[in-house]
């Protein structure tokens, strides 16, 4: 390659590098995980370890993972029973609660150790819906039960982990688990209601039923309605539109609170919507989804995983780190640079550099490269959000 080429390289690399990156805002598609257990219903993140997930079946096997969903093993059933439903304690690390059908009732189990082994707490004889521990006070636990052929459903508090507990509210099922606010201990919302005084008494405070709660300050609320997605920071006295289009659910990046995933999968046409910038903007996020979509989650600022059709599929960035440091920045675009303009066969050709795999090294390449270019690939303590910027 002459001077000349080389130089025209390096401008058009760095022209590219100049456009914002909102211009491509998912750079990449949704792939099928290879070797992850199969009719999967659930994918849980233990974000304080962002490599660890959970995955519950069909048939109510459970499986974990050690490496961002690469590899996966079976667990021990709780009790030997399927479990039904599961939730992370974000009070505690590497700490989970499972809910299981022993075929006579529903029990409630605990670990402390990602799921390798497990502590029985409780048994009910109604089905459990929904469990939502607080992220704030160790212990406190929200689960709503009901039978199986009601709407309506019985909430019942624990301030122990679920080993006792007593009922606090009976409503219809509003859709949603329990969300505890982020940053105050004593006040949980469920559907439309809202308690402050750790989820003992509820009173009917809003007027949209609440998903979600970021850990920005003051907290957002997120509310998904038909009408489109909707945020408060003011405990629920006014609410703001954020997304104009039909949304059934939301999901939030635990770690970093402007990153979030909204839209309709509860829909023949689903469609999914991303933000990097805490609902600001939007990009529509739904041409590569092969099915039903059954649930999305953020694992991390570069990591999600989606289950279509009992199929496990993760959107990850990790591929345009080149140089393997964790972080895109000037040592990929050096590779890029180097294998700029080859093509599959050519002796310069770099395969790693090839990020949209047309066997080609060129611009589309180097426009994935600047979608993801500043961001990084772990977090520097378990405290601390990502740091990807905001376009």
């Amino acid at each position: 390659m002459t001077r000349g080429c080389k130089m025209k390289h390096w401008l058009t690399m760095f022209s590219v590098l100049l456009l914002p990156s909102a211009v491509l805002a998912m750079p990449f598609p949704w792939l099928p995980v290879e070797n992850a257990p199969g009719n999967l219903i659930g994918i849980f993140s233990d974000y304080n370890q962002g490599h660890v997930y959970l995955a519950v079946s069909q048939s109510g096997d459970l499986y974990r993972s050690s490496d961002s969903g690469d590899t996966w093993s079976p667990l021990p059933l709780p009790g030997g029973h399927a479990v039904v439903f599961l939730s992370r304690d974000p009070s505690q690390k590497t700490s989970w609660y499972a809910v299981t059908n022993s075929g006579t009732g529903f029990d409630i189990w605990y670990s402390t150790d990602n799921g390798t082994s497990w502590q029985y707490r409780s048994g009910q004889s109604e089905r459990i819906v929904y469990i939502s521990p607080s992220p704030i006070a160790h212990g406190y636990l929200l689960f709503a039960t009901g039978a199986a052929d009601s709407a309506s459903l019985q909430l019942n508090k624990s301030e122990d982990g679920g080993v006792t507990h007593h009922s606090v509210l009976m409503m219809n099922d509003p859709g949603f688990a329990p969300v505890w606010h982020t940053t105050s201990s004593w006040q949980a919302h469920w559907g439309r209601m809202l308690s402050s005084d750790y989820g003992e008494s509820w009173t009917d405070n809003s007027d949209k039923t609440i998903a979600a709660c970021g850990n920005d300050i003051p907290p957002s609320l997120l509310a998904p309605t038909q009408e489109g997605l909707f945020r408060s920071r003011d405990t629920t006295n006014t609410w703001w539109p954020l997304l104009l289009k039909p949304t059934d659910f939301v999901s939030i990046n635990p770690r970093n609170s402007n990153m979030l995933i909204t839209g309709s999968i509860r829909s023949d046409s689903p469609n999914l919507y991303y933000s990097n910038d805490g609902g600001n903007r939007f990009a529509e996020w739904s041409s590569d989804t092969p099915g039903t979509i059954q649930t999305v989650i953020i694992g991390s600022d570069w990591m999600f995983f989606t289950i279509i059709n009992g199929a496990l599929y993760r959107y990850d960035e990790r591929p345009a780190d080149l140089d393997q440091s964790n972080r895109i920045d000037g040592g990929d675009l050096v590779i890029m640079a180097t294998a700029f303009g080859t093509h599959a066969g050519d002796a310069a050709f770099n395969t790693i550099a090839d990020l949209n795999h047309d066997g080609t090294i060129d611009g589309n390449d180097l426009v994935i490269l600047s979608a993801v270019f500043g961001h990084r690939f772990e977090y520097e303590d378990h405290d601390s959000p990502g740091d990807f910027p905001a376009d």
